[in-house]
């Protein structure tokens, strides 16, 4: 004599064999082009050195006039470049001239130097003669209409920054600067040797630069 089957067992054992076949299916099936769970931002800030919990700020691109053609900033990264603001032809501007060309005949092949003259009480022709009295041999830009001076954020001239190769601001100075101060600068910019013994312009106008945290 046969047993009738529960039909609740019958069920039951469809159901498990349903379960299974189902977790078999997703364990075989390909995940295709999802997206894993940890998948990085479209970009990462990058800090200035590898390991720094911090980042620095990138420079803008400008552009300025020399007697030569327009130049901007970012065509001269590659190599580390020194900006710097100026008008006027006190003996304290021509002391933070004349440091620069010292800095210039020491530092020109390893740092880019862009000394530019801003709008102010010097022309440019008063400028360009300026240079020539001295015998400067820096290379001389004009920002005529200001925007190179506030793309750096330079509230008014003298101003110098000191920019890494990659156009990170490594130190700024936005007041007067001499030999010591160009020294400190230039030493995040080079390798180089220090800078040897010359004059320096008027101490009372002159303040070290705001360093940031060096690469």
């Amino acid at each position: 004599m046969h047993r009738k089957k529960n039909p609740a067992v019958i069920l039951a054992a469809l159901a498990l064999i349903l379960i299974g076949a189902v977790l078999l299916l997703l364990r075989l099936t390909p995940v295709g082009n999802a997206v894993p769970r940890n998948t990085p931002a479209p970009y990462t800030p990058v800090p200035y050195s590898e390991g720094a919990a911090f980042e620095t700020q990138a420079m803008r691109d400008f552009v300025v006039m020399g007697d030569a053609g327009q130049t901007s900033l970012f065509e001269l990264l590659g190599k580390p470049v020194l900006v710097h603001f100026w008008n006027g032809d006190s003996e304290a501007v021509v002391g933070e001239l004349q440091a620069l060309e010292h800095a210039y005949q020491h530092f020109g092949e390893d740092v880019q130097f862009l000394v530019i003259h801003t709008q102010g009480s010097l022309s440019e022709d008063a400028a360009r003669a300026l240079f020539l009295r001295q015998a400067f041999t820096l290379p001389l830009y004009f920002d005529a209409d200001g925007s190179a001076r506030k793309a750096c954020g330079a509230p008014q001239a003298p101003a110098t920054y000191f920019i890494d190769a990659d156009g990170f601001l490594a130190a700024a100075s936005e007041t007067g600067i001499d030999e010591d101060t160009l020294q400190f600068g230039l030493s995040l910019l080079s390798t180089r040797e220090p800078l040897p013994p010359a004059s320096s312009a008027d101490p009372d106008a002159t303040a070290a630069p705001e360093a940031l945290p060096p690469a």
